[in-house]
């Protein structure tokens, strides 16, 4: 042993050093390195991550279905209407989710005591039910006709739509997923069930069934998640996490506008065709849609709590994640485009030449999203609202800016190239914008400005 190593042997007891023991060792094999990996996807995290997966799918799958059930069994006027309240609790909740679960994810997942904190969330989701769900009602019986009837009645059941999403973040937080799956298959059943027994009963029945399957899952939620909703504290949970709140709430609104604004912009440059290509296309890649999802949902809460056991491997893991979600569009991308030529029509039928046209950009632009996914969780573990509320300001105008120029320069495939351009904006700033906090701290947050504005009212 050399003089160092005894040195170092000394200070640690006599024990040769572990930097000598692994110098001696050498690399570890590709064995052991297969071994830990299998160790890995065998842990709870792997386990919850898997329940995540789950549940998100499930979720997605619903509005999926129950457009698809509603369409083929009521005509068309009254689908615009039932499609018109979905559309508005998708955004309610949405913004529900900016407002409360993502900051209770953030701040309470690696807390062992989190009943009141979860009551708490779970009351704020109610009141912004109420609160959302009062006017949307007051427009529905002021407006009249079919869409009328339909904003009343999904205004009037708002409260608990919102309970029922605000019980799968509950439920991510306090590390149970497979509960929140339940929820979540639950209603499932019920929206493909309810809806059509009383399609002939007009648009507010429809409503109200399908809301009816929701209220059902959010009572299975009540009795899973162990905890009543606290509305006096959700007032409290609201003003003591707004810093945090208040930006992710304007955040969603960013990205649910730029989204709808961009099929608007790039349908007036390429016409009704040319978005029917870019939908079917993206229907294509739908199922890298909900792994996003899921892995922005569940990602959260795992990366706060690996934050607080071992802050040093939450930036090591998140690159592994893009890595990995960037990675999958670019080989199901090959897939599609080597497959035989009679499978596309039967998946898309006369949209399918169009749309195969755009794999590659698309590809590009999934791939893009997959290679951000992991900095922004990162950024919402750490607190940074402030940096991903001015990130999405600037390159929302950047990707609508780059979309229509794209439409404008080389039609239908020069917007999806543009849009692809703009997301991969989006994860560069992103992972820059990480690069800048000091993820590797000890304690609940890295420290940023943000997390010390989010604990005060």
């Amino acid at each position: 042993m050399s003089g160092q190593s005894v040195a170092r042997s000394a200070r640690t007891g006599g024990a040769p050093a572990a930097a000598d023991v692994a110098r001696r060792r050498g690399p570890a094999a590709p064995r052991d390195l297969a071994r830990r990996a299998r160790a890995s996807l065998r842990g709870p995290a792997a386990r919850r991550s898997g329940w995540v997966v789950v549940d998100q799918g499930l979720s997605s799958l619903t509005t999926f279905a129950v457009s698809v059930v509603v369409a083929r069994e009521v005509p068309g006027g009254v689908f615009g209407a039932f499609a018109t309240a979905l559309l508005a609790t998708v955004v309610v909740v949405n913004l529900g989710r900016g407002l409360v679960s993502q900051p209770l994810a953030i701040r309470v997942s690696a807390r062992r005591d989190q009943r009141a904190d979860v009551a708490a969330a779970a009351g704020a989701s109610v009141g912004v039910g109420i609160l959302a769900g009062v006017p949307i009602a007051a427009a529905g019986f002021a407006l009249g006709g079919p869409v009328g009837r339909a904003l009343a009645v999904a205004g009037v059941f708002m409260p608990v739509l919102v309970l029922q999403d605000a019980w799968r973040f509950c439920l991510f937080t306090m590390g149970r997923p497979r509960r929140a799956a339940a929820i979540d298959l639950l209603w499932a059943v019920l929206a493909v069930t309810l809806p059509p027994a009383v399609a002939g009963a007009g648009v507010g029945a429809l409503v109200a069934a399908w809301a009816a399957g929701a209220a059902a899952s959010a009572l299975l939620g009540l009795r899973l998640v162990g905890v009543v909703p606290d509305l006096p504290g959700g007032v409290r949970f609201v003003r003591r996490h707004l810093a945090l709140g208040w930006r992710y709430t304007v955040e969603a609104a960013i990205v649910t506008s730029t989204t709808q604004v961009s099929v608007l912009v790039v349908g007036v440059a390429v016409g009704a065709a040319g978005v029917g290509a870019i939908r079917g296309a993206t229907t294509l890649f739908g199922p890298f849609t909900v792994l996003f999802l899921a892995l922005m949902s569940g990602g959260i809460a795992e990366g706060s709590r690996l934050l607080a056991r071992a802050p040093h491997r939450l930036v090591p893991v998140l690159v592994g994640a893009s890595l990995g979600m960037a990675a999958l569009p670019c080989a199901w991308a090959v897939a599609l485009l080597v497959m035989p030529d009679g499978w596309g029509p039967q998946v898309l039928g006369d949209t399918w030449e169009p749309a195969r046209a755009l794999v590659v950009p698309l590809m590009a632009k999934t791939a893009a999203t997959g290679a951000a996914s992991g900095a922004l969780i990162g950024l919402r573990v750490v607190a940074a609202a402030r940096a991903t509320l001015r990130l999405r300001l600037v390159t929302g105008v950047a990707t609508l800016a780059a979309g229509a120029v794209g439409a404008g320069v080389a039609g239908v495939s020069g917007a999806v190239w543009g849009l692809a351009l703009g997301t991969w904006a989006t994860a560069l700033g992103a992972w820059w914008q990480l690069a800048r906090v000091p993820v590797a701290q000890p304690g609940p947050f890295a420290g940023g400005r943000d997390d010390r504005e989010g604990t005060g009212s």
